[in-house]
């Protein structure tokens, strides 16, 4: 039985390490062993009762901090639900404490070795889960389906924003072939990586920044603090919403945003214009949810259009949505509208939420 055991939770972590990222492996395997000690223990308890609860919370717990690992969070009753198996550790057990003496401490072995099987058997069903929800948003994106608003949607929202009627020329959806992917050396100060791209009249620079908590301004994280973020296997999609981290990943260090910049075309200048940050913190997330090119006419020059991004805000009470809007002369304005705004009305520039 415990050759069984050890045989399956050798080639369950070996799967593991194969698919899950060098700091995923390493904390599942640190939370997997204190919880099979933790259950070897009870479970050498020759006390069928008194080993029981134990054992389960020791489980339960090791399932919440997996949960955890992979951004996701477990409740208790999910958590017992999950460790189902852990009855068939009881059985094992009972069966081995009628043999006399020794079945004292064989008791134990089997139980930290069901406890390991059943940690890596659920850490390996939830790398799976999170990476299944990463290939199926890419794949969404691809088909230029991450969006459910309509055209008709988007510019009664651009219309009441800005008065006048607007039309939709041309959208983020099929930009994914044109993705330039820039070089460590092209990176600013804190940016864990950025990528540039067109759309209509307009270059967009989208990057993910580090910036410090607990320090007036934003300040950028420092190079030691980025490779640390890298190591923590985070993914982010065209949009720039983060696929993991924005749940997965908690530093009392830094916090992320996705800066969104653009410039005309035909501006052979460095000069970047930063348009829309987003941003999650504590009961909060920002979501990126449409970048466009928009005229007043749809038959006017493409080369005049506005480049336009809603944002949507969403607190534990109420949801904001933002439009930042560039002309292309240059001229550049942010519109807010609350849960409780009858209208949009004009920010003072980019609205950056407050981390803690």
């Amino acid at each position: 039985m415990i050759n069984y055991y050890k045989k399956i939770n050798e080639e369950k972590s070996k799967e593991a390490r194969g698919i899950m990222s060098e700091y995923e492996f390493d904390k599942c395997r640190e939370i997997i062993h204190d919880a099979s000690i933790l259950a070897g223990v009870a479970g050498a308890i020759p006390i069928p009762i008194a080993d029981a609860i134990p054992i389960s919370a020791a489980q339960i717990t090791m399932v919440i901090s997996l949960g955890n690992v992979f951004g996701e969070k477990i409740e208790e009753s999910v958590a017992k639900s999950m460790v189902t198996v852990v009855a068939t550790t009881f059985i094992g057990r009972q069966i081995v404490k009628f043999i006399p003496i020794i079945g004292w401490g064989f008791s134990g072995i089997v139980a930290a070795g069901i406890t390991e099987a059943v940690g890596w058997i659920i850490a390996m069903d939830l790398v799976k889960s999170k990476k299944m929800k990463y290939d199926k948003e890419i794949n969404e994106i691809k088909k230029g389906v991450y969006l459910n608003n309509k055209h008709e949607d988007i510019e009664e929202s651009l219309k009441e924003c800005l008065n006048r009627p607007m039309y939709i020329r041309k959208e983020i959806r099929n930009i994914e072939e044109n993705v330039l992917d820039l070089s460590e050396q092209d990176l600013l100060d804190g940016e864990v990586c950025a990528h540039v791209f067109e759309i209509g009249c307009y270059k967009i620079r989208s990057a993910r920044r580090l910036y410090l908590r607990g320090v007036d301004g934003r300040v950028p994280a420092g190079e030691e603090l980025v490779k640390n973020y890298k190591e923590k296997n985070f993914r982010y999609n065209l949009l720039g919403n983060e696929v993991f981290e924005g749940f997965g990943y908690i530093s009392d260090e830094v916090f992320s945003v996705n800066e969104i910049s653009a410039k005309p075309i035909n501006n052979t200048t460095d000069e970047w214009k930063t348009v829309c940050s987003v941003e999650s913190g504590g009961g909060w997330v920002e979501t990126l949810k449409i970048i466009a090119t928009v005229s007043e006419n749809s038959s006017t020059d493409e080369s005049d259009d506005s480049l336009v991004i809603l944002k949507e805000w969403v607190g534990i009470t109420y949801t904001s949505y933002y439009w930042h809007i560039l002309k292309s002369d240059g001229t550049f304005k942010v519109y807010s509208k609350g849960a409780f705004d009858d209208t949009f009305k004009e920010c003072d520039g980019i609205i950056h939420s407050v981390h803690f």
